[in-house]
């Protein structure tokens, strides 16, 4: 995993990853440099996992393969979603997207698609600010 990602990971949390963000901007306005701070809600982002994108990922970046990607694919293919609310249902959905309820893999699935990002973004993140002075 990167060493700047706090979510699971042991002994990392969001106390961690708060901590590591102020002290990255108070050191930043110590050194005289503007310091700006991006925050992004992805509390649904397990919701946007692409079924196709994920088994792909698997095969390229991981080599999996045969029966163990077969496996991944049937577990995720065909699965579909509707909302009950008393005696009214929704039309059934067909999912070619986002995790199933309840599933327990479904952090490291999600994980699985960020961790494979270019060093273009490794550097961005771990590069020093760039002074404006």
């Amino acid at each position: 995993m990167p060493l700047l990602q706090s979510g699971f990971r042991p002994g990392h949390s969001t106390e961690t990853a708060a901590l590591r963000v102020l002290s990255d901007i108070l050191e930043a306005v110590d050194d005289g440099d503007v310091a700006a701070l991006v925050l992004l809600d992805l509390s649904a982002a397990f919701d946007t996992v692409d079924h196709a994108i994920l088994c792909r990922r698997l095969q390229v970046s991981y080599g999996l393969g045969g029966p163990v990607l077969e496996w991944f694919q049937s577990y995720l293919h065909g699965r579909s979603q509707y909302v009950r609310r008393g005696i009214f249902t929704s039309p059934q959905t067909w999912l070619t997207c986002g995790v199933p309820q309840g599933c327990t893999t479904a952090c490291s699935r999600y994980s699985t698609l960020l961790l494979d990002r270019s060093p273009a973004c490794d550097a961005l993140i771990t590069s020093p600010p760039v002074s404006t002075s």
